[in-house]
C-alpha cells in the first residue's frame, strides 16, 4: 500500500500560520467558560425587571425603546429576553455571544488584512496575531463573564460586517442597503452606534469613485439625515434613565476641562494596555494612549500623503475607520463618566472600545510600512528601526495586562457567586439598604425577581432557603482565626451596631457569604444579617500584602438595627456559608449584647483567644 502523499510545506505553514493567528482565541474561551455563573448579575436585573413586566402584561413600547442608563437597548434588550424566554435563563451564553461577536469582528479584520500578506508571510503573521490578541484580550476583565455587556459589542460588530461588505468592489446598491440596517442596529444598541453610521460613510463615498461630487455629497446628507433622525429619537425616547451629572451639558461638556478630558480619553485609549506594573495605571495608560494616538496620526498623514495611490487608501480605509470608532467612542465616554475624576477611565468595560482604536492602529502603521517598503521611501529604513521596539513593546503590554485581566475575570466570578449565595435567601430576607448596590455585588431588587424567575424555572445555581434558622443548614468545623473572624460589635449609638471581620478561606479564597446570627435567651438561633468579603481589584495580584493585611483584602463589614435583634440579652455570631455544600461553618468570635448597662460586648471576643480588634 503507498503511502500517502505529506502536505507541501507552503500549506503546512499555510494552516500553522492561521492556528497561530487564532490561538489568543481560543486560550481566551478556554480561560473564562469555567468561569460563568448562570444568574443575571448587577444592572441586568433592570432587564429582568422589564421581562417581568413583558410577562405580566405591564410592558409597553416606550419601555422597550426607552435607553437604559442614557443608551439605547432595544437590540439588547430583544436579546436578553430571548435568551431569558426560550433559554430558560441562562444567561452564561451571553458572555459567550460576547466572544461570538468578537469572532465575526477578528474574522472581517482577517479578511479585509488580506493586502498585508504581500509583505510577506512573518510580518503579517505579527500583525495578525497582535490583532487577535489585542481583540479577545482577556484585559477586558468582568466584560467575558458579566451577563449584561455583550450588547457593548454590537456595535462594534456591524461595523466589521459593514466595512467588510463596503470595501468589496464593485458597491452594489445591496451592500449598502444591508450596511443602513447594521446602522439602525447599531443605534439600537449603545450610546456610540451613530459613529457607526458616520464611518461607514468613507467606504461607500470610496466606493462611489468615477462619479459626481455632487452626487457623493447628496448621498451622504441623505445618509447622515436619516440616521441622524433615528439615532436623534433613539436617545431622547422618553422613559429613559437619570443621565449623571454631566447629561445635561449635551456634546458641549466636551470643551469643558479639555486637559482633563484629554487626559481621560488617552486613559480609555491606553487602558486595556497599562495595568500590572508599579507604574501608576492612570499615568502608563496615558503614556502609551498618547504614543498611539501619535503613531495614528503619523499614519493617517502618510495616508492622506498618497491619497492619490487608491491601492494604499483601500488597504488603509478599514484601519482608520476602526481607530475612529475607538477614539470617537473614548470622547463620548468621558462626557458621561469623567465628571470630577479620570478614576473611571480604567473600567474594564470601555475596552469593548477601546481595543478597536489599538488593533484599527496597529494594522494601519503595518500597512503604511508595507508601502513604505514597495515604494522604496526614504522613511522605511527609520520606520522599521522604530516599529520593532514598539511592536515588543506592545505585545509585552498585552501579555502583562492580560494576566491582570485573568485575575480580573476570578474576581468577577468570585462576585457572582457572592451574589448567587445572597439570593439564597431572598424569600426569607430583605435588602433594605443600599450597601449591596455600593459593594457592586446587587441590587435591591434582585430578591423579589429572583423568585420570579425561580417561580417561571428561570433561575439556576440558587437553592432558598426556607427559613432563617440556622438549623435550616448543616453546621461544619470551625473555621481558623488567621483569615475569618468576628470582631466585637461597635454601638454607633444611634440604634446601630457595626459589625466587622474577616471572611477569607485562604490567602486566595473569600467565603462565599458571611451569615450574622441572633439568639436571644429564648427561641432558635436566626440569620439577621448579611455580609460579602469586598476584595479589592488587585486580591489576585498582591498576595504577601493579603497575608500582610488581611483587613483590607478579605475584611467585611455591616450596619446592624437594634430593632432588628430579639428582646433583652443576644448572642451574635458569624458563620461562612457554602452555598455548594449548603454547610455553614463558625468564625471565631461570639459576643453578647445588652448584657451590662453599657449595652456594649462583654469578652467572649477575648476569651476566644483572638487578637484584638482592627476597625476597618
Amino acid at each position: 500500500m503507498a503511502d500517502a502523499p505529506s502536505p507541501s510545506p507552503s500549506r503546512m505553514r499555510h494552516w500553522w500560520t492561521w492556528l497561530i493567528i487564532i490561538s489568543p482565541a481560543v486560550v481566551l474561551l478556554t480561560q473564562m467558560v469555567p468561569l460563568l455563573v448562570s444568574i443575571p448579575c448587577l444592572d441586568s436585573w433592570s432587564f429582568v425587571q422589564q421581562y417581568r413586566e413583558l410577562m405580566e402584561d405591564r410592558y409597553s413600547w416606550e419601555k422597550f425603546f426607552a435607553p437604559n442608563y442614557v443608551h439605547p437597548s432595544a437590540v439588547g434588550k430583544s436579546i436578553y429576553f430571548g435568551v431569558l424566554h426560550y433559554l430558560d435563563g441562562n444567561v452564561a451564553v451571553l458572555p459567550i455571544l460576547s466572544w461570538v461577536f468578537s469572532a465575526i469582528i477578528a474574522l472581517c479584520v482577517y479578511r479585509l488584512a488580506r493586502p498585508l500578506w504581500q509583505a510577506g508571510w512573518f510580518p503579517a503573521t505579527l500583525a495578525l496575531c497582535g490583532a487577535t490578541a489585542i481583540i479577545f484580550t482577556a484585559a477586558q476583565g468582568e466584560v467575558w463573564l458579566w451577563d449584561f455587556v455583550f450588547q457593548n459589542f454590537i456595535p462594534g460588530t456591524c461595523l466589521a460586517i459593514g466595512l467588510w461588505l463596503l470595501m468589496a468592489q464593485p458597491l452594489s446598491p445591496w451592500r449598502v442597503l444591508i450596511a443602513a440596517i447594521l446602522s439602525v442596529i447599531s443605534i439600537h444598541s449603545f450610546g456610540a452606534g451613530y459613529f457607526v453610521a458616520i464611518l461607514l460613510c468613507l467606504p461607500i463615498w470610496h466606493g462611489m469613485h468615477g462619479q459626481s461630487f455632487g452626487r457623493k455629497i447628496a448621498f451622504t446628507i441623505c445618509w447622515l439625515l436619516v440616521h441622524g433622525v433615528i439615532a436623534y429619537f433613539a436617545l431622547t425616547a422618553p422613559g429613559g434613565s437619570d443621565k449623571g451629572p454631566d447629561g445635561g451639558a449635551g456634546l458641549a461638556a466636551i470643551f469643558d476641562r479639555p486637559v482633563m478630558r484629554t487626559q481621560f480619553v488617552l486613559i480609555v485609549l491606553g487602558g486595556m494596555l497599562g495595568k500590572g506594573t508599579v507604574i501608576e495605571p492612570e499615568t502608563l495608560c496615558a503614556i502609551l494612549g498618547g504614543a498611539l494616538l501619535a503613531v495614528f496620526l503619523v499614519s493617517v498623514g502618510f495616508v492622506v500623503r498618497h491619497r492619490k495611490d487608491r491601492e494604499l487608501t483601500t488597504s488603509s480605509l478599514p484601519w482608520i475607520a476602526f481607530s475612529l470608532y475607538g477614539l470617537g467612542s473614548a470622547g463620548l465616554i468621558s462626557l458621561g463618566r469623567m465628571h470630577n475624576s479620570v478614576d473611571n477611565a480604567l473600567d474594564e468595560r470601555f475596552g469593548t472600545f477601546s481595543v478597536f482604536f489599538i488593533f484599527g492602529t496597529l494594522l494601519l502603521a503595518a500597512t503604511a510600512l508595507r508601502e513604505m517598503a514597495f515604494s522604496g521611501s526614504p522613511w522605511f529604513p527609520h520606520a522599521r528601526r522604530a516599529a520593532a521596539p514598539g511592536f515588543a513593546i506592545l505585545v509585552g503590554a498585552v501579555l502583562i495586562n492580560w494576566h491582570v485581566g485573568v485575575n480580573l475575570m476570578h474576581l468577577k466570578h468570585s462576585r457572582i457567586d457572592q451574589e448567587r449565595a445572597l439570593l439564597t435567601f431572598a424569600r426569607v430576607m430583605s435588602l433594605e439598604n443600599n450597601e449591596w448596590m455600593d459593594a457592586r455585588i446587587t441590587r435591591k431588587s434582585s430578591f423579589g425577581l429572583s423568585s420570579f424567575l425561580a417561580d417561571q424555572g428561570k433561575l439556576h445555581g440558587v437553592e432558598f432557603a426556607k427559613d432563617r434558622t440556622l438549623a435550616s443548614f448543616k453546621v461544619g468545623k470551625k473555621t481558623g482565626g488567621k483569615w475569618a473572624r468576628f470582631n466585637p460589635p461597635i454601638d454607633t449609638r444611634d440604634g446601630k451596631w457595626k459589625l466587622t471581620g474577616l471572611g477569607g478561606l485562604s490567602v486566595d479564597d473569600v467565603a462565599d457569604l458571611i451569615l450574622i446570627t441572633a439568639q436571644g435567651t429564648t427561641g432558635p438561633e436566626e440569620v439577621v444579617a448579611l455580609a460579602a468579603t469586598l476584595m479589592p481589584a488587585t486580591f489576585f495580584e498582591r498576595r504577601k500584602e493579603v497575608r500582610a493585611n488581611p483587613e483590607f483584602y478579605v475584611g467585611w463589614s455591616r450596619t446592624l438595627e437594634d430593632s432588628s435583634l430579639p428582646k433583652g440579652v443576644v448572642t451574635l455570631r458569624a458563620y461562612v456559608f457554602d452555598q455548594d455544600k449548603r454547610v455553614v461553618h463558625p468564625i471565631e468570635g461570639v459576643h453578647r449584647l445588652r448584657d451590662d448597662q453599657a449595652g456594649a460586648s462583654i469578652g467572649a471576643h477575648r476569651q476566644s483567644g483572638a487578637p484584638d480588634r482592627k476597625e476597618l
